[in-house]
């Protein structure tokens, strides 16, 4: 896992040193007074320096310590390319900023084909995660200099190799409970690869051929994984259906991680999956920036709308 960590700037002018319990003192009334930023100022921190860049799949952000991890497509390259930027958003939001190892494969397959010479025709495509390798068998035929070219663009944009090995014949024609020689465990492990810790759940229906997976969020999973399940079903030979429902546990505790610490709820949020919002009453009320911005921040996470009420306690 890459992280950056916040640190203090060194003081060019160091006072004289002072015992150590007036230090101790000292350190414990800054703690005690530091300002604590949350979700919403966190991820707008982070966005004001790194932006929204299209290998960014997913920011979360760890609601006890502020860590924020960021979700990239190849997070080798992604480092390396926004190193600065991560560091002064760390520096900006006062936490630490981590990149995700976890490679997106639908990507992978993507740059692999577009990098293909013409006259390959790719039947197999295997992924390595330990040995970040990408292996491809194919039919066809390709100069030295060709695959070079191909060996080099790939480890540039993706940060992991590929091999390509030569088939004398077509692999042969398997049927869908036979597809690519996968049984019914070595489908569902490939899904949950795949779509990784965003997949609460997957359901099988033997007799329809198909998976159901669960997503905290499905509305944004839909959109985070537009490529990859189609790509999956054509892997598997499997249906696989998205449960159109909401984790209304995530949604709650969504609402929790948005809200200022001064802000408490009266009574639960009140879930609407027929219409897909979610209504609050707060105990104070909230500035029309601070209700936009989490409002915002919610529609982004969930897809859904949240509803903004005030009330005083009695």
């Amino acid at each position: 896992m890459l992280e950056v960590a916040h640190r203090r700037k060194p003081l060019r002018n160091r006072p004289r040193r002072r015992p150590k319990d007036a230090v101790d003192r000292k350190q414990a009334l800054e703690t005690l007074h530091r300002p604590t930023l949350h979700q919403a100022d966190i991820i707008a921190a982070v966005d004001q320096h790194l932006g929204h860049p299209a290998d960014l799949r997913k920011r979360s952000v760890d609601p006890h310590t502020g860590t924020v991890t960021l979700h990239f497509d190849f997070p080798t390259v992604a480092y390396r390319t926004y190193e600065a930027a991560i560091k002064a958003a760390a520096e900006a939001a006062g936490v630490s900023i981590q990149v995700s190892p976890s490679v997106n494969q639908d990507a992978l397959q993507r740059v692999a084909r577009s990098l293909l010479p013409s006259s390959i025709v790719v039947q197999k495509i295997s992924f390595y995660r330990e040995q970040h390798l990408l292996q491809i068998r194919t039919l066809g035929n390709a100069s030295a200099a060709e695959l070079a070219t191909l060996a080099a663009t790939f480890v540039e944009r993706t940060g992991w190799q590929i091999e390509v090995l030569w088939l004398d014949e077509p692999l042969p024609f398997k049927d869908n409970d036979e597809a690519d020689g996968l049984n019914q465990q070595q489908v569902l492990d490939m899904v949950r690869s795949a779509l990784g810790e965003d997949c609460l759940k997957v359901s099988v229906d033997v007799a329809a051929h198909s998976l159901t997976v669960r997503f905290a969020f499905p509305d944004i999973a839909r959109q985070r994984y537009a490529d990859v399940l189609p790509a999956l079903q054509e892997q598997t030979g499997w249906a696989i259906v998205v449960y159109p429902h909401a984790n209304q546990q995530a949604l709650a505790q969504t609402v929790a991680q948005l809200l200022p610490a001064h802000v408490h709820l009266l009574g639960t949020p009140s879930i609407y999956q027929d219409t897909q919002h979610v209504a609050i009453t707060c105990t104070a009320p909230l500035a029309p920036e601070q209700t936009r911005h989490i409002t915002d921040a919610f529609a982004a996470t969930t897809g859904w709308t949240l509803e903004v009420g005030t009330r005083q306690e009695r």
